[in-house]
């Protein structure tokens, strides 16, 4: 098949999402498939130096970047939208990532008007918390123009029963299919950790979503205990996050217990999750977690609040704990997986690493192109 994926922006900063899409890319690729990626050059307030307008070669698929004037959010890029509005009708499906953004939304407008399938894969945009913030311009933008394109699509992609429930809450007219994401455990660490002391783990985007606050809070209930532990929160800063967070840090004392070594990338990633006593991520709301596999894949317990998409998950396969999102709760969490140690959790981390292969993924993925390829046929015969 040949398939047109849009993304406003792949560059690393941007966490799971863009991380997803080129492992989907990838993956499709090497099952034969010819795939092309559509996105901008954005990169959270700079810019990629990428060739503009033209077939980048990447894993087996190709990459179209076009420019982004305002690098960051909505992305606007007139040249994109142009782009996939006249090469959409040489595709047999689409697949577009995220909504409330002008790339996604635009590249919808331009599908229907071309009157080619595709499937939408909100990562996360339609939870509650997503939801949330500002409210007001996000239920003008819904009436406008998003709740057309979601009930115009093929399908919406959910990634877990989670997020499927809350878009079934929305209550659109739209057929909201679980297709979970595929995550790829790669790159080997080194062999030396990257701290000399024991630490737990925060890796992602350090977002008001991701539930810091009460982390660090947590922590320092079991600090004194545990004399020579260390919270890493690696990532980079969304906004004024990391600058709040670092203000709670030094207002409870904590300025050399915990350490914000921002974003990693590959070996040093990889670093990070491999060496951890635990990785913990205690979000308000989660369509997923990407880091929660990645970390599984290194053997790494994982501590996740029961707002994230892949509690059920963890809870099934012992792969760690799952916590309200109460102060003590994740204290005693956090002390109790401490306590076991690391390889107590081995054997379960792999299963749960293993349910989220692209194996598996990619084949749900085909099926879903295949049926919306064959929906359109039917269409263009009646």
């Amino acid at each position: 098949m040949h398939i047109l994926q849009v993304i406003g922006g792949i560059a690393d900063v941007y966490g799971g999402p863009a991380k997803v899409v080129r492992e989907m890319c990838r993956e499709l690729a090497a099952r034969g498939h010819t795939v092309d990626l559509y996105t901008t050059n954005a990169s959270f307030g700079t810019h990629l130096d990428v060739p503009l307008g033209q077939p980048v070669a990447r894993d087996g698929y190709h990459v179209f970047y076009y420019p982004c004037p305002r690098p960051r959010n909505p992305h606007f890029s007139p040249a994109l939208l142009r782009a996939v509005y006249e090469a959409c009708v040489g595709y047999d499906v689409a697949h577009v990532h995220g909504v409330f953004n002008v790339p996604s939304t635009g590249a919808m407008l331009a599908l229907r008007k071309r009157r080619v399938p595709y499937v939408v894969r909100p990562a996360g945009l339609l939870d509650s918390f997503g939801l949330s913030r500002r409210r007001l311009a996000k239920r003008l933008y819904m009436r406008a123009v998003e709740k057309g394109n979601l009930e115009a699509a093929a399908y919406v992609q959910a990634s877990t029963e989670h997020e499927r429930d809350n878009i079934e809450e929305l209550r659109l007219n739209a057929r909201v299919v679980v297709v979970p994401q595929g995550v790829a455990v790669e790159d080997r660490p080194r062999a030396g950790s990257p701290l000399d002391r024991p630490y737990l783990l925060f890796l992602g985007r350090l977002s008001a979503k991701k539930g810091l606050p009460l982390l660090v809070h947590s922590f320092t209930q079991i600090a004194g205990r545990v004399p020579d532990l260390i919270l890493a929160i690696v990532g980079p800063d969304e906004g004024e996050e990391g600058n709040r967070i670092r203000m709670i840090v030094n207002s409870l004392g904590l300025a050399d217990r915990v350490c914000f070594p921002g974003m990693a990338r590959g070996v040093d990633k990889a670093s990070w999750f491999a060496h951890a006593e635990a990785f913990v991520l205690p979000s308000k709301d989660e369509n997923f977690g990407v880091a929660v596999i990645e970390a599984a894949g290194y053997q790494t317990p994982v501590i996740v609040s029961e707002h994230v998409g892949l509690a059920p998950a963890v809870a099934n396969t012992g792969a760690g704990a799952v916590v309200s999102l109460d102060e003590a709760e994740l204290a005693d969490a956090m002390l109790r997986v401490l306590t076991a140690g690391r390889p107590a959790y081995g054997h379960a981390c792999l299963e749960l690493a293993k349910k989220f292969s692209w194996t598996n993924t990619t084949e749900q993925l085909e099926s879903l192109y295949i049926a919306m390829d064959a929906g359109c046929e039917v269409r263009r015969a009646q």
